[in-house]
């Protein structure tokens, strides 16, 4: 990772606010990625999220549809400040991005 990245603007949810958006927005329309580890998934997880753990994001973003806004979280807010923020300097032509840093209070929103 480069440390450049860190200081890369990407969009805030709050948890109100995310809801809103995966309420009003067909699912088709976006991404709802989760960067937590699997048995973090297990426990449970945003319905229709896509488990990608932190750590595997790099060799996986291939995975990840650039073309849809994509909302990422994780259980407190630092796997997913850094998902989205790593997101936006691969080539992977993001366009729309965001994170949520907790399920329970915020959302993140790539865009």
């Amino acid at each position: 990772m480069r440390w450049k990245q860190f200081f890369t603007p990407v969009k805030l949810f709050n948890a109100d606010e995310a809801k809103k958006f995966i309420t009003h927005t067909p699912s088709e329309k976006f991404t709802i990625l989760d960067v937590r580890q699997p048995l973090e998934y297990q426990t449970g997880h945003i319905a229709g999220a896509k488990l990608i753990p932190l750590g595997d994001l790099g060799d996986r973003l291939n995975e990840i549809d650039s073309d849809k806004p994509t909302i990422v979280y994780c259980a407190i807010g630092g796997r997913s400040r850094v998902a989205a923020t790593v997101s936006t300097f691969r080539t992977v032509p993001w366009t729309k991005s965001a994170y949520m840093p907790s399920a329970r209070t915020r959302f993140f929103f790539i865009t």
